[in-house]
């Protein structure tokens, strides 16, 4: 991921947070360890930061223990804060036969992780350069019902390079951009082929599911239940905590989890603005 200095970075991000335990089995880890589809060890934490239009969101983090600083999270107590550089990743999960075309997520890998300096600004901030889609639609927040967004992608392509070796390893992806419409760069933004550099922050936010994807889910989660529920029982455990972690599952399965940024500078690289009305007259308005 090293750009030269006169490069804006293409693929940034830096974390300033507290790490949350996560529950399994009734036990409060600060890490969970799985394997992958390769059988390969992965980890990840859940950090808690502030989220870009007010409140706090939970960013699940993927941590590689050969990273500098790997070896710090077994010992961090729960609320404890933390100091991430990572970048984003595009991943798709397995096939399955319940899902044939799983949809892929941005993932927030590590890259290294330290405890924070005194007066280091708690948030998720990242820094992107690429090429802005032609794809383009408006709508508002869906929680912050007054905040017109416009929304595109931003192609960009990175590089992983080896310590001391030659190989470079070089990954494109698209990732999901928003400028709330009345922002000083946003006209940046609206035009397709423009090449920009952008600083913002990461955000989580809810998605529909569609009536296929809510259907698995409910599936999932009473399937989910009928085995918890048994477990529970046979080991005289807490019915009532199990019965509202199922009631959370079945209310979660019209929405879906996804990552996007919040631009909150753009820089023009190549290109020109597009005016707003312009913009909007030519893309969807969606609800």
């Amino acid at each position: 991921m090293n750009q030269p200095e006169h490069s804006p970075p293409a693929n940034r991000v830096a974390i300033i947070g507290a790490l949350t335990h996560q529950v399994r089995r009734g036990v409060s880890i600060p890490v969970l360890n799985r394997r992958n589809d390769v059988a390969g060890f992965e980890l990840s934490v859940l950090v808690q930061v502030p989220a870009p239009f007010g409140g706090t969101q939970a960013l699940a983090v993927e941590v590689y223990d050969h990273i500098p600083g790997a070896g710090l999270l077994a010992q961090m107590p729960d609320g404890g804060m933390l100091a991430i550089d990572a970048h984003l990743e595009w991943r798709r999960p397995a096939i399955s036969d319940e899902d044939p075309s799983p949809r892929g997520e941005l993932l927030v890998c590590a890259d290294a992780i330290r405890q924070p300096d005194a007066g280091e600004q708690p948030g998720c901030d990242i820094w992107l350069a690429g090429i802005v889609s032609p794809e383009l639609h408006f709508n508002s927040h869906r929680q912050r019902g007054n905040i017109s967004l416009a929304h595109t992608t931003v192609a960009i392509t990175f590089t992983i390079a080896r310590t001391g070796r030659y190989t470079l390893l070089t990954q494109s992806m698209r990732v999901p951009v928003v400028v709330p419409v009345e922002h000083p760069h946003a006209a940046l933004l609206l035009r397709g082929g423009n090449r920009v550099a952008v600083e913002g922050l990461i955000e989580r936010f809810l998605a529909p599911r569609d009536k296929p994807g809510v259907a698995r889910e409910l599936a999932l989660a009473d399937a989910w239940w009928e085995i918890e529920r048994t477990r529970l029982t046979a080991e005289s455990g807490n019915l009532e905590q199990g019965l509202q972690r199922y009631q959370r599952r079945r209310r979660a399965a019209g929405n879906i989890t996804r990552t996007r940024v919040i631009a909150g500078a753009v820089s023009l690289l190549e290109g020109a603005p597009r005016p707003l009305s312009e913009a909007r007259a030519g893309a969807m308005i969606q609800p």
